[in-house]
C-alpha cells in the first residue's frame, strides 16, 4: 500500500499516407504502448490483472463503506473503513456495458431524462442534447471543425512530417466520430466527456460540454493541455472535474495525460501520471466520486483519494499482483520474461506458466545491461492456488480462497 499527500502542399500526400496508414507513425506515441512488456510489473498486470472498468460504492455520509471495482472477469472489494480487500474471479457483464457509449442519462437530481446523439459529417463533429426520443434539440453544439483538428494537431503530426502544413491537414484529415463517454453533474451543471477514435487518419479534440438544465444553454471546453486527448470519464468532486484521458487508435492505446483535474472556472487543468503522483497506471480505466472522496481505478491498479483537489488532498493506491512459487530450489533466477536480455534457470517454471514480480530497482550484471532485480519471484506447481498480494506490502489474499 502506498500513502501520499499530496510545406508544401505538394508533398503533403506522401505525408498524408505514412501519417495514416503506417501505425507507428500515425499516432507517435502508439508504436510504444504497443511494444512487448519490459518490467515483471506489466508481465504480472497483463498475465492476471484485469483493470475495473466500473466503480460502484455506497456511502454512510461522507465516508466510504464499501468501493466495488468490476473487471471483465474478476471483482474487487474494498471494505471502506478497514481498507480490507476481496477479489472474487465472476464475470461481470456490466463491466462491458460501462464502456459503452453513452446514449440515455437519467438524472435523479433533475427528474429528467437526457437523450444525446453525437455524430460526425465531412467537415465537422456535432452533439445533440434532447429532452425525449426524436424530439427537437434543446441543444445543439459543433464540438470540432477541420480548421479546429488541424490547429490542434499539426504540432503532434509534425513530429514524423515536419513539412506539414495546417491548411494540407485540414484538407485531407477525417473527421472523427464523437461520443460521449460519460455525464457528471456538479449540482448546477451537467459536463458532457466527448471521447473519440483517432485511427486511420480520424482527429477529434478533447473536450467538454457543459449543459444548463434552466436555459438549455451548452458551451464547449476544449483546454490547450487536452487538445490530443480523448477524454473518456468524467465525475465531480471537490469543486473540480476530474478526467480520464487517453488516445486510442490503429496502434492500440495509448497514454496520454492520465488522471486530470480540470477546473472550469478558472481553466486550470493539472495532470496526475506515474512519478509526479501516486497514481497507480497511466491510463483510467474508471471513476467515481462522492464529496471530496475520488476512487480511480486504472490500468495497473486502484486508488482513493481523500479531500481531493484541496491542500490536504491524501491518496492511498493499491496494486494487486501475483505471488509464484517455483517448482523446485534453483540457484539463479529465469529472466527471460524480464525484458530484452536473459537468463535461464538450470530448473525451468512448470510447463505452460509465466512469472513476474513487481517492479523494484535494476542491477546490472556481468555482460549484460540494466535488468530488473526479481523479488517474490515465485511459480506454483500444477494445481497450485495462486495468491494476490498489494503490493509492495507483504499482505496477501488467497484464491480462491481457502
Amino acid at each position: 500500500m502506498v500513502t501520499a499527500n499530496l510545406s508544401t502542399g505538394r508533398l503533403f500526400p506522401c505525408f498524408l499516407c505514412l501519417l495514416y496508414f503506417l501505425c507507428p507513425l500515425c499516432l507517435p506515441g502508439l508504436a510504444a504502448a504497443q511494444q512487448p512488456p519490459v518490467d515483471a510489473a506489466e508481465i504480472s498486470r497483463d498475465l492476471l490483472y484485469h483493470p475495473a472498468r466500473l466503480i460502484e460504492s455506497s456511502w454512510a455520509g461522507p465516508e466510504l463503506r464499501l468501493a466495488v471495482f468490476r473487471a471483465a472477469e474478476f471483482t474487487y472489494r474494498l471494505l471502506g473503513p478497514t481498507n480490507q480487500w476481496e477479489v472474487v474471479r465472476e464475470k461481470n457483464d456490466k463491466a462491458a456495458a460501462a464502456v459503452a457509449p453513452l446514449k440515455i442519462y437519467r438524472s435523479d437530481r433533475l427528474g429528467a431524462d437526457y437523450f444525446l446523439a453525437a455524430a460526425s459529417t465531412d467537415d465537422e463533429g456535432i452533439l445533440d442534447i434532447r429532452g425525449s426520443a426524436g424530439g427537437e434539440p434543446l441543444a445543439r453544439v459543433r464540438l470540432w471543425e477541420r480548421k479546429r483538428l488541424a490547429a490542434a494537431w499539426l504540432e503532434f503530426l509534425r513530429q514524423d512530417a515536419p513539412d506539414l502544413t495546417a491548411e494540407a491537414l485540414a484538407k485531407d484529415l477525417e473527421i472523427a466520430d464523437p461520443e460521449i463517454a460519460g455525464v457528471a453533474d456538479d449540482g448546477a451543471y451537467l459536463w458532457l466527456a466527448i471521447r473519440y477514435y483517432a485511427g486511420e487518419g480520424s482527429r477529434g479534440v478533447g473536450t467538454l460540454v457543459r449543459f444548463d438544465p434552466k436555459t438549455n444553454e451548452a458551451k464547449v471546453y476544449q483546454p490547450a493541455e487536452l487538445a490530443t486527448s480523448s477524454i473518456t470519464h468524467i465525475v465531480s468532486a471537490g469543486g473540480a472535474l476530474w478526467l480520464g484521458t487517453h488516445l486510442q487508435g490503429e496502434g492500440g492505446i495509448a497514454a496520454t495525460k492520465g488522471l486530470v483535474r480540470f477546473n472550469p472556472a478558472s481553466g486550470e487543468v493539472r495532470s496526475y501520471l506515474p512519478g509526479s503522483s501516486p497514481l497507480v497506471g497511466r491510463i483510467v480505466t474508471a471513476l467515481a466520486a462522492s464529496g471530496g472522496t475520488l476512487l480511480v481505478a486504472a490500468d495497473a491498479g486502484m486508488c482513493r483519494v481523500e479531500r481531493a483537489g484541496s491542500q490536504q488532498e491524501n491518496w492511498t493506491c493499491w496494486r494487486i499482483v501475483p505471488e509464484r512459487r517455483l517448482a523446485a530450489n534453483c540457484p539463479q533466477v529465469a529472466m527471460k520474461f524480464a525484458g530484452p536480455t536473459s537468463r535461464t534457470s538450470k530448473c525451468s517454471p512448470p510447463i505452460g506458466s509465466k512469472a513476474g514480480w513487481p517492479q523494484t530497482t535494476s542491477r546490472t550484471m556481468p555482460g549484460e545491461t540494466s535488468t530488473p532485480k526479481p523479488t517474490n519471484w515465485r511459480i506454483p506447481p500444477a494445481g497450485a492456488q495462486r495468491r494476490y498480494a498489494w503490493w509492495p506490502s507483504p499482505e496477501a489474499i488467497r484464491w480462491p480462497a481457502r
